[in-house]
């Protein structure tokens, strides 16, 4: 740091310097150009016969030049270092068991493919790491398994049980239940209580008038079923279409009872006959009877009550199956379509530790899913470590440089012997040189180098050194030849 310090101060001392003399030479070129602007006017009239120019050096006539001889540079050298924390698994033993076997679950190989970052600058490898390709799983890290894809569970079907047999709902005793018989009044009439029968010569009257009995001892409706649900059973689907949502129509209910729906018997002509309400044949025994061999009673011949008829357990057939399945209804055995077939990995050369894959015994972590991972590692730039060496070398100095001439003008101050003869320069323009140099000259110098070097050298460090040559040449010059020599000769 010290050195890179002095190296700045010196390179802007040198700065400054440089500045200083750039500014001074500024000056001094302006300085110098108006007085060669000056110079015509002055040697108008006068050749010089010494051949060579009022000149004096200074420093814009000179120019620095190297002669230490070596060149001015400076060095820096970056070194790369691998720094990287990876470290290849080296087996311990704490890495076996009392068997002298691995447990540890980790392979001393790795995995490393050196890249850019191996290398320094120039390419040469500075990686220590042995390279070594990584696996990648192919067709042969894969077994083909067949997995169950079917989500209805493997049964036998529906087994009956006590809790599917009852007591059947239809009647098996082939009656039907019934109150019995309930006289109307088709069963009221004339009863014959006579015991001595018409005899041939009977001839009925309007007291044996004829009137149509019934002789038929069925009951009328008796044989009447009407279907109700205990005649049907669950109901079953018979829609065959899949493709839409299924509605009542879609499922129809079994008839079990067996039966035809009828409204039982209905009393036709042959049920009926003529009889005669008095009782008697016309002409049987010569007897015809009277309202005295009549009473009133029931002619249907039957008992009120009778054919009566009420259900009872033994009517009804017993442990019927009441839950309407089949026997082995249901059963479903895996088959080839519950199974889809895949690819499952049983390659273990990629695997990763998880946490469950080791326990603690004695302090010591055991490796327990029978796996053994295998590290990899590229590096990046967090393995790298730059060193930087700094070599100052050589920087230009003051004593590396001497100032050389280079205006190529010799210094001169011209004096008599410079100009022509100095009798023949009043005698040529006697009344013209007076009026006109002492006029011109004297009051064109004093006017323009004053106004010149005031404004541009305050902030120039040698203001005395430009004021020196410009005041005197110029001034002594043109104001003592010209005003001496035409002020004496006109007047004597």
């Amino acid at each position: 740091m010290n050195r890179q310090t002095e190296q700045y101060i010196r390179q802007v001392k040198n700065r400054k310097r440089l500045g200083s003399i750039v500014a001074v030479l500024c000056v001094l070129v302006a300085l110098i150009t108006t007085y060669v602007l000056m110079l015509p006017g002055i040697t108008m009239e006068h050749d010089m016969v010494c051949g060579l120019e009022n000149h004096a050096h200074s420093e814009a006539c000179y120019q620095p030049q190297l002669i230490c001889g070596q060149t001015e540079s400076s060095s820096v050298t970056e070194t790369v270092q691998l720094t990287c924390t990876f470290r290849p698994h080296v087996h311990t033993a704490q890495c076996r068991n009392a068997a002298q076997e691995l447990v540890c679950g980790w392979s001393e190989t790795y995995w490393h493919l050196h890249n850019e970052l191996c290398r320094d600058a120039n390419g040469t490898l500075i990686c220590t790491l042995d390279e070594t390709e990584r696996h990648y799983h192919h067709d042969g890290c894969y077994d083909e398994v067949s997995i169950l894809t079917c989500q209805t569970p493997e049964t036998e079907g529906h087994t009956h049980t006590d809790e599917c047999k009852g007591q059947g709902s239809e009647p098996v005793c082939g009656l039907e239940q019934t109150e019995g018989h309930i006289h109307t009044d088709e069963c009221s009439g004339s009863i014959l209580t006579c015991t001595i029968p018409e005899n041939p010569g009977h001839i009925h009257d309007e007291t044996c008038s004829p009137e149509t009995v019934l002789v038929c001892t069925i009951p009328e409706g008796e044989g009447a079923h009407t279907h109700d649900d205990a005649c049907l059973g669950e109901a079953l689907l018979i829609c065959t279409d899949e493709t839409h949502t299924h509605t009542e129509a879609c499922y129809e209910r079994p008839l079990l009872c067996g039966l035809e729906e009828t409204a039982g018997h209905i009393h036709n002509e042959n049920c009926y006959a003529l009889a005669y309400a008095c009782g008697k044949e016309p002409g049987a025994d010569a007897h015809t009877h009277t309202d005295a061999c009549y009473t009133a009673g029931t002619v249907c011949g039957m008992e009120a009550g009778e054919g009566a008829h009420t259900h009872d357990t033994a009517c009804y057939p017993q442990n019927v199956i009441l839950c309407g399945k089949e026997e082995g209804e249901g059963a479903h055995a895996h088959g080839a379509d519950c199974y889809t077939t895949e690819k499952q990995l049983t390659c273990t050369l990629l695997h990763k530790h998880e946490k469950n894959c080791f326990v603690t015994e004695g302090g010591v972590k055991i490796a327990v899913c029978g796996n053994v991972e295998t590290e990899e590692h590229s590096h990046t730039q967090l393995c790298r470590t730059i060193v930087v060496d700094t070599n100052a070398g050589h920087t230009h100095t003051d004593a590396c440089y001497t100032d050389v001439l280079v205006c190529g003008l010799e210094e001169h101050e011209h004096t008599g012997a410079c100009y022509p003869d100095a009798t023949a320069e009043p005698t040529a323009e006697p009344t013209t040189e007076p009026t006109v140099e002492p006029t011109t000259e004297p009051t064109v110098e004093p006017t323009t180098e004053p106004t010149v070097e005031p404004t541009t050298e305050p902030t120039v460090e040698p203001t005395t050194e430009p004021t020196a040559e410009p005041t005197t040449e110029p001034t002594i010059e043109p104001t003592t030849e010209p005003t001496v020599e035409p002020t004496t000769e006109p007047t004597v």
